[in-house]
C-alpha cells in the first residue's frame, strides 16, 4: 500500500510559484488558477463550473444591465 506523507506548510505554493505558473499558462489556465486560489474551489468544482452557474451565483454583485450585456457575448 502506498502511504503518502501529510502536506505541510512548505508544500503549498507561495506567491512566486503562482506568479511563475501564471507567466507560462494560457488565458484559460490563468483564469482557473486565479479562480481556484481566490475562492478555494477544488479541481472538480472548478471543472464543473459554467457561465450560467457562475452568473447565478454572483448575480447580487452585478448590475442587471451589465450582466445581460456581458452574457450576449457568449
Amino acid at each position: 500500500m502506498k502511504i503518502t506523507l501529510p502536506i505541510n506548510y512548505k508544500d503549498l505554493p507561495d506567491h512566486e510559484v503562482i506568479k511563475v505558473a501564471l507567466d507560462v499558462a494560457d488565458n484559460l489556465m490563468k483564469a482557473a488558477i486565479l479562480f481556484m486560489s481566490t475562492n478555494g474551489c477544488a479541481r472538480m468544482e472548478t471543472l464543473n463550473l459554467n457561465v450560467l452557474i457562475f452568473t447565478e451565483s454572483t448575480q447580487e454583485y452585478h448590475m442587471k444591465q451589465t450582466l445581460k450585456r456581458w452574457l450576449t457575448c457568449f
